[in-house]
């Protein structure tokens, strides 16, 4: 079953939280402005992120960077099929994802299905990833966007907006 992230945080979430630079106007090192970061709040108010990852604490890391520290709505799943599932049945505005999973569907698999779906086909999906020499299969797969890991939080929310902001803007 997926989880949904709520908003809200306390002390020890707050310490835990990755350091990340806000401004008023984006900076070369690619920080959202505040006026962006509101308009992702408010998209992903009515369709959420989704991100799929077998490793619990990678799933962490995005709602505490995603969610507590920027509220945006999210919902998580560590399975690739219920993630495949959710963009059938909920409305998704994109979709975080590994390449590599020990599942019956991996990332690649998860991208090409949802490429062949005409529900699902214009969901935009980020591969972040420390998966090695696996870039060009995932563009050629269907992947909207692709990170390396480690990669900084700025990255990450850099690769949000340029794959969400016609849809805000």
């Amino acid at each position: 079953m997926p989880t949904r992230s709520t908003l809200g945080t306390d002390q020890s979430q707050k310490a835990s939280q990755p350091a990340i630079r806000q401004s008023s106007s984006p900076s070369a090192s690619g920080v959202l402005a505040d006026w962006q970061i509101a308009a992702l709040q408010k998209l992903t108010a009515e369709e959420p992120l989704l991100v799929t990852d077998d490793h619990a604490m990678s799933r962490r890391y995005y709602r505490t960077l995603l969610t507590q520290t920027f509220g945006m709505k999210l919902l998580e799943t560590w399975d690739p099929n219920e993630a495949l599932r959710l963009c059938q049945t909920e409305r998704v505005s994109l979709v975080i994802s590994c390449i590599v999973k020990p599942l019956t569907i991996d990332g690649l698999k998860l991208v090409t299905n949802l490429r062949a779906d005409p529900r699902t086909r214009d969901i935009p999906l980020l591969f972040i990833t420390g998966a090695t020499n696996t870039r060009e299969i995932a563009f050629q797969a269907g992947a909207s966007a692709f990170l390396t890991k480690p990669c900084h939080p700025n990255e990450i929310l850099q690769e949000i907006w340029l794959l969400l902001r016609g849809r805000v803007l």
